[in-house]
């Protein structure tokens, strides 16, 4: 029985009703929300998602543009182009209000309940990929804010500033939604102050005439350009698409549509452009490869300790989200616990994994194969998702997505074979269009100069493949025709 089923109904509230109350463990995890329980407008979510991508991850990235061999102009117009790619982040929230629960729950809707395990695990994968690489740059600074403090900091120290680093990632998502919502809005007004003190700093000092010295990763310009975008997307819009949902789902179910798209793309695009944009200027004034270390080196000593809290605090907050939705994911994949014991198990995990990546491997390496693994695969994911929201015009038959067999999305033995053939044909597409250090597709290396077109590719592939297999679809129909209930 769904925990949804065992609990009281009350009269709907705007305001965050006892099952989802700051401070307090939420209630629900993967189960459906009630109606009575639903609460909350679409400009709620801006704060948790401005929150999110006000990090440090956006500078690097930023950083990065300019190792390309690219100028301070071009890394701003990819910045901005890929920050404008939130919108897809919007769209894939579209789906939370009508059904109610987490986003890959709702994936079964396309993929079938036994087939959305694929892209689930993946998705679990990918959140758990996040959060070490945002605790180990957390570690890293607050090794360096010790040596600033002029405290030797050998290597071994890393494990316990790790330790720390865990405990403030993961004990706001343990309580849940309500406690998040009001944390990441006090960690966005601190990170835009200090940030915006870093910008000011630091932009006087800009050549805007910079031309790098160093060769372009790809062939030409335009090459180069679009490998730039696909670490932007894959550092930024094409990381959320996975979560998107499991914030809007309290929201209740008549919620505008346009203002919940809308309110999530501005809440990214702002910080994404900020935080980019400053890593491209960054870019041209120090050596990005090591952000953490070479940084200080451009900002007077009395905002070392300011600019080393930005990069704690917006690792928080941006681990914050993908602690959450990591609990949740584990959950879709059918582990039986609670959802605060959910995220307590990604915590130990998250830890072990980032102890090898700072004892055992590189760290920059396991950054980069992590990106390019991310939008090869979240791409067609996306694209399929969004599609089968607006096929079935947004209905859901809720009860069916949390069902263990039979019902709607059943498929042919928990399997809906043209949306997973779709995200197969989309990876394999989009991987013949990627040029990453882990993956060097046969199409970009041959056609495309070394462009990267695989979060284009891969997106529009997915979705376009899935909508023409799905074209026997009645128009308004909540259920897609080639579904077979077994009831």
């Amino acid at each position: 029985m769904s925990r949804a089923s065992e609990v009281p109904a009350t009269a709907p509230s705007s305001a965050a009703p006892a099952f989802d109350e700051f401070g307090k463990i939420e209630v629900y995890g993967i189960d459906i929300i009630p109606d009575a329980h639903r609460h909350g407008s679409p400009k709620e979510l801006f704060w948790p998602w401005f929150g999110a991508n006000s990090t440090f991850i956006n500078m690097i990235a930023g950083g990065v543009l300019i190792l390309y061999g690219l100028n301070l102009w071009q890394g701003l117009s990819i910045v901005i182009v890929g920050s404008l790619a939130y919108v897809i982040v919007g769209l894939c929230s579209l789906p939370g209000p009508r059904a109610g629960t987490a986003t890959l729950i709702i994936s079964r809707a396309p993929f079938g309940l036994r087939g959305n395990a694929i892209p689930t695990a993946f998705s679990w994968a990918a959140t758990l990929g996040w959060e070490t690489v945002n605790i180990i740059i957390g570690t890293f600074a607050i090794k360096t804010l010790l040596e600033q403090a002029g405290i030797a900091t050998p290597h071994w120290m890393l494990a316990p500033f790790l330790v720390i680093m865990a405990i403030l990632t993961f004990a706001i998502p343990v309580l849940g939604h309500a406690t998040l919502v009001v944390a990441q809005k006090w960690l966005s007004y601190l990170l835009t102050a200090l940030t915006l003190v870093m910008a000011a700093l630091t932009i006087p000092k800009v050549n805007w005439d910079y031309q790098p010295a160093a060769n372009l990763a790809a062939a030409t310009p335009m090459a180069t350009w679009f490998l730039g975008l696909a670490t932007v997307l894959g550092a930024g819009a094409m990381s959320w698409v996975n979560f998107a949902s499991d914030y809007s789902r309290y929201l209740p179910k008549n919620s505008d549509r346009a203002a919940i798209v809308g309110w999530v793309t501005v809440a990214n695009f702002i910080p994404s452009v900020l935080y980019g944009g400053l890593g491209v200027v960054i870019g041209t004034l120090v050596d990005t490869s090591d952000p953490v270390g070479n940084l200080p080196k451009i900002l007077p000593n009395w905002f070392l300790f300011p600019f080393l809290i930005v990069v704690i605090a917006g690792v928080v907050a941006n681990n914050v989200m993908n602690s959450y939705s990591s609990g949740l994911n584990l959950l879709a994949l059918g582990v039986r616990v609670a959802r605060y014991k959910s995220v307590l198990i990604d915590g130990v995990i998250t830890v072990g994994a980032a102890c090898v990546a700072l004892f055992v491997y590189d760290f920059s390496i396991v950054f980069t194969q992590f990106l390019s693994l991310l939008v090869i695969v979240m791409s067609p994911w996306a694209g399929i998702f969004i599609v089968d929201y607006f096929r079935r015009r947004g209905q859901y038959t809720s009860s069916d997505l949390v069902r263990s067999s039979g019902g709607l999305y059943w498929y042919q033995q928990g399997f809906n074979w043209p949306a997973l053939l779709s995200l197969i044909v989309g990876i394999v597409a989009g991987g013949l269009c990627a040029n990453t250090a882990l993956w060097q597709g046969y199409v970009s290396m041959n056609y495309l100069d070394g462009a990267d077109l695989s979060p284009i590719v891969g997106l529009i592939v997915g979705g376009l493949l899935y909508s023409l297999t799905t074209l026997s679809t009645e128009a308004g129909s909540t259920q897609l025709s080639y579904a077979k209930p077994n009831q």
